[in-house]
């Protein structure tokens, strides 16, 4: 707890997000995603608490594909989002809806900052110019999940728990599926459709920030 207080006071300080002791939330309400459905794709990703001695085992399912407006969550994220405003004009934002189990024996924090919309969904002309950083790389703009997270856009799941969240990209091209990944570790083809297991009244909104190249 210690850990996500200090990190949501750093947020704070540099201006991510505009914050009076806690992180900006969204009403369910608002963004009207849908509850219910089946899986739509799914894969294994491996997180490491000791450095990669020890490889825990953590099945990730997507469960929603879907388009929808992005007002509310500009209105709500602070500084961070004051750039997002542009996108509205390829349309609504895509929304990834995720459901995370931890199999293993340790505690498991994936970070889902990494995890991509290939970037051949990236509408004409955003190859250059100013909107280019948003699609090439097309990485996620914000986490929305449960508990509260930070900028690597972090689930905490303790063993033979399950965590759901969305992630939030830029709005695509018109297609019928996305291919979704960690760039040089895997990659899965969901259609869109689907829908969230549960929704909480309210979600943690957390703007994400890209990772470093390494």
């Amino acid at each position: 707890m210690s850990a996500l207080r200090i990190a949501a006071a750093l947020i704070c300080a540099v201006g991510i997000v505009a914050c009076a002791g806690r992180m900006p939330t969204v009403s369910s309400n608002a963004l009207r995603l849908p509850v219910g459905g089946t899986a739509l794709a799914g894969v294994t990703v491996d997180t490491s608490p000791d450095g990669g001695i020890y490889r825990n085992p953590d099945p990730m399912t997507v469960v929603m594909v879907r388009r929808a407006a992005g007002d509310e969550l500009i209105a709500q994220g602070g500084a961070a989002a004051v750039g997002w405003a542009a996108l509205l004009r390829y349309g609504d934002f895509t929304f990834i809806g995720i459901a995370v189990r931890n199999s293993g024996a340790a505690e498991s924090d994936p970070q889902l900052n990494g995890m991509q919309i290939a970037a051949d969904f990236a509408p004409p002309g955003t190859d250059s110019g100013p909107l280019r950083h948003f699609y090439h790389p097309m990485f996620p703009l914000a986490l929305l999940s449960i508990e509260p997270s930070d900028q690597s856009c972090t689930l905490h799941i303790d063993p033979g728990q399950a965590q759901i969240a969305v992630l939030v990209y830029p709005p695509i091209s018109t297609a019928p599926s996305i291919v979704w990944g960690v760039y040089d570790d895997f990659a899965i083809r969901a259609p869109f459709g689907g829908g969230l297991p549960v929704a909480p009244q309210r979600w943690q909104l957390t703007p994400c920030t890209a990772p470093q190249p390494t």
